[in-house]
Formats: C-alpha cells, structure tokens, sequence
C-alpha cells in the first residue's frame, strides 16, 4: 500500500512493516469478482424464456437433446496477495484479467453420453 501511495520515497523494511503493525494493515487474499447475471431483468431474462421455450418444443416434437456447455482454462499468473487495511478486502474484476485461454466446448446427450468434444484457443462467445 505504501510503495502504491508514495512510490518516490525510500523506506526500510522494519520501519514499514512497524507502520503496517500500527495501522492494522495484513498481507491479504485478493477476493477475485465474477460479474453476477441478472436473469430476471433485460435481456437476459427474454434470452432466457426464450431458450426455455425452444426446449419445450425440441422435447414436444421428440428431437435429441444435446447439452452443451464451455470450460476454460488459463495460465495462473494473477497475484494472489496483496496489502491490505484490517476489514478491507482487495478485490479485483474477471473482466480486468487479460490472460490467454483455452475453451474446451462439450455436448452431451441423455441417450449417447459424450457426443462432441472440441479445443478452442480463445473463449468462445456466442452470437
């Protein structure tokens, strides 16, 4: 927190750590914040209804079903501590984590299991 403040000024470790002591400043995990999804609200909710209702009718008219979902996977290189005040948490967006990715998109189905599996180098968004 210090060096952040006041990156000009030379300080020795003991004299720091003892201004840390005294103002209850802890070497803390950095909670990471996913953005929540309001499906009750906006466009969210009609994407949701609306897939909701293409369902019903793909199991109305006895098509297969195939669930598919996306998994990705990133190298760690996010710190995972940082300094701070008693009672303060770091917190820090996804959405400011630029790292490289892998996505890996898998479909299954009720009757088959397993029925497609494929590698991505980025994540995939839908359109």
């Amino acid at each position: 927190m210090f060096h952040r403040s006041y990156p000009e000024i030379k300080i020795s470790p003991s004299t720091l750590r003892k201004v840390y002591i005294a103002h209850r400043i802890r070497y803390k995990q950095i909670k990471r914040v996913k953005p929540v999804m309001d499906l009750l609200h906006g466009r969210s909710r009609s994407l949701a209804l609306s897939m909701l209702q293409a369902l019903d009718e793909a199991r109305s008219s006895k098509l297969k079903i195939i669930f598919v979902d996306e998994a990705v996977f990133t190298f760690n290189t996010f710190q995972g501590r940082a300094w701070a005040h008693s009672g303060l948490n770091v917190q820090v967006p996804e959405k400011s984590l630029s790292m490289p990715t892998w996505a890996i998109v898998t479909g299954v189905s009720e009757s088959k299991g397993l029925e497609l599996s494929i590698c991505h180098p980025r994540s995939i968004k839908a359109v």
